[in-house]
């Protein structure tokens, strides 16, 4: 069982407890295992990336911003690095969070993720300047294209992820808890509004407790939990407008009863490459967020910055090259 204690600041901290997501997530990527090969006989040969979309939901998705799971992958072989600071952290914690990831297409339609989010002291407020620093966070993801078999006229994928501490961080930049999160999505693109896709999603938050204590944010589940997510996006070119619903609940699974439903619009912008200092996607967005949840009502806005480098092309570009000198 999953132990919540209480500050007196009313911020809830989890400990350490039995890891009941072990069983379950091995099950979870058996059945994945057994299940994706029979769906993908039936799916569409060719990938199900649209023209005029970008090349995978990763090119989208940004924490505070746009966070639904989309059916496309990258491009098989394709060697993708991100670098994501979370400047928000300068006036909310003593520590700034940078994650760091790579995600790699190993085929037109299966991908696989990984990332690192480390932390160190920014002096603005506690410690000085660098000296506290370390890990905080590991995220490890993959994902299936099935294509449109599953459901007529729909695009489809399945995958899960996993987050769990790494390290020894500071209890208020992590939840302390490990999550496994499989889930099926689907998306289509409207006819007869172009560039206009809606999707809607299911899946699960299988919760267990880690090796370290952290401070749960509010409205948080902290207990297993049915999820879904519904809503649009609208390609414009290099602007992208989002609309996303996510709905949560505790009810069928977890030894609480506690919904949760968050709203999410928000726009992100491809930064012309002429406009960058550097070589790669850079994307700006910005997002508003309103969560109806156990705990209280809740707003707020959200401006990110992510940079994108395809890591093969810049080694290509750099190496390749010099091999005939």
């Amino acid at each position: 069982m999953l132990s919540l204690r209480s500050h007196s600041d009313g911020s809830r901290v989890a400990s350490v407890g039995p890891r009941r997501a072990h069983t379950l997530a091995c099950g979870f990527l058996i059945a994945l295992g057994l299940l994706v090969p029979p769906l993908a006989k039936g799916s569409s040969s060719a990938p199900a990336n649209s023209s005029g979309a970008p090349t995978s939901d990763s090119a989208l998705k940004m924490n505070g911003v746009f966070t639904a799971n989309l059916p496309t992958t990258e491009r098989q072989n394709a060697l993708r690095f991100t670098f994501n600071p979370r400047f928000g952290d300068l006036t909310r914690y003593d520590h700034l969070r940078v994650p760091v990831g790579l995600r790699y297409g190993l085929t037109s339609r299966w991908e696989i993720a990984g990332e690192v989010t480390g932390y160190v002291s920014h002096g603005l407020s506690g410690p000085t300047i660098g000296t506290e620093l370390g890990l905080a966070e590991m995220h490890l993801g993959t994902k299936y294209n099935l294509g449109a078999g599953l459901l007529p006229g729909w695009d489809t994928g399945i995958g899960v992820d996993y987050f769990g501490p790494a390290g020894s961080p500071p209890a208020e930049i992590i939840d302390g808890l490990e999550h496994v999160m499989p889930f099926i999505t689907f998306s289509r693109h409207l006819a007869d509004v172009p560039g206009v896709r809606v999707f809607w999603s299911v899946g699960g938050d299988i919760v267990s407790a880690s090796h370290v204590n952290g401070t749960l944010r509010e409205n948080q589940l902290s207990d297993d939990a049915v999820l879904g997510s519904a809503g649009l996006v609208w390609d414009l070119g290099s602007l992208h407008a989002t609309f996303q619903t996510d709905f949560g609940t505790t009810r069928a699974f977890g030894e609480t009863s506690s919904d949760s439903i968050t709203f999410r619009p928000g726009i992100l912008w491809e930064v012309p490459s002429r406009w960058t200092p550097t070589s790669g996607r850079w994307l700006i967005g910005t997002g508003l967020r309103a969560t109806l949840g156990p705990d209280s009502n809740t707003s707020s806005v959200s401006v990110k910055v992510r940079v994108d480098a395809n890591l093969k092309q810049w080694w290509r570009r750099h190496f390749d090259g010099r091999k005939g000198r």
